[in-house]
């Protein structure tokens, strides 16, 4: 009969690909590890991992397992997590990815009350850029994420909370300025400053964009919405970018915004989660007191 510990060693192992790794994470002898496997093997009638030097590679079957097993653990985490909250009053860890517009503006205002509301749930947050989020969602690494854009697999439930929009931005000297409403054909030829591949606001921009976008030129491609802004202030050229982050630059008029006919730069912040994840109380926590927070500035 295949045990938990013989789970949990394989799924180390497989993640270390090394026999002293894998006992230095368990926190076990190296022969325990070996055992453990060997015995995991020997119950499910096949070969899970072949040794090639000191390197561990995983069969086909392997690595079935490995991603079988790995969401299989995180469910029985989950589970016991459940388990104490109940039995204790709640408690324990909350790991929630979020983008990068989200995570560093919109949502620390809300993990601070949070905080505040339930001292006793030990938060953590992941920012990354959409691509990753929704990836570590599937691969069960967050258990909530906070994302700006749809999200792409039919195994994500999402859920939008709260309204957002894109503002084309511009240095004030730029000859665009004080030109009235544009439309995405006056933008051809313009030189623009980008988010990187992956990132929500890119999708926006690239959708707003449409045809136009084969026809302007990239100066910059970053990782950092502020540091989208900075460049903007320098003159370098026009960025979208939410309207979240660039308030303070806009009342201060360091950029200046372009108004944009006929376009719609509305967007939704939208709570992500697996679907088939059981929820957890913290999780169901603070998804109502995200919605809660979020509902006066929708």
């Amino acid at each position: 009969m295949v045990t938990v510990t013989q789970l949990r060693t394989f799924v180390a192992l497989a993640r270390q690909r090394h026999f002293t790794r894998a006992a230095e994470e368990l926190n076990v002898a190296q022969s325990s590890v070996s055992y453990q496997v060997h015995e995991l093997e020997r119950s499910l009638k096949v070969r899970l991992v072949e040794i090639v030097g000191r390197r561990v590679h995983l069969t086909d079957a392997g690595e079935e397992l490995y991603a079988r097993a790995s969401a299989l653990l995180n469910d029985l985490t989950d589970l016991e997590r459940e388990m104490t909250g109940y039995g204790n009053g709640v408690a324990g860890r909350l790991h929630l990815g979020a983008t990068h517009t989200v995570g560093s503006y919109a949502l620390p205002p809300v993990l601070t009350g949070f905080r505040a509301a339930h001292p006793r749930i030990e938060l953590r947050l992941t920012i990354d850029n959409i691509s990753t989020i929704e990836q570590m969602l599937l691969d069960r690494t967050i258990e909530l994420g906070v994302v700006e854009w749809p999200v792409q697999s039919h195994l994500l439930t999402s859920q939008p909370l709260r309204r957002d929009a894109l503002v084309l931005i511009a240095p004030p000297w730029h000859p665009l300025v004080g030109r009235g409403a544009l439309r995405p054909s006056d933008l051809a030829g313009q030189t623009f400053i980008l988010r990187e591949p992956g990132s929500g606001t890119r999708m926006l921009s690239e959708q707003i964009l449409g045809p136009v976008a084969a026809e302007i030129t990239v100066a910059l491609e970053l990782d950092q919405p502020e540091a989208v802004v900075r460049v903007v202030e320098a003159g370098m050229g026009l960025a979208f970018i939410s309207e979240a982050i660039v308030g303070s630059q806009l009342a201060r008029g360091s950029v200046c915004a372009l108004p944009l006919a006929d376009t719609n730069l509305g967007h939704d912040f939208s709570l992500v989660a697996l679907s088939d994840r059981l929820p957890t109380p913290s999780m169901q926590l603070f998804r109502a007191f995200l919605t809660h927070a979020w509902s006066a500035v929708s």
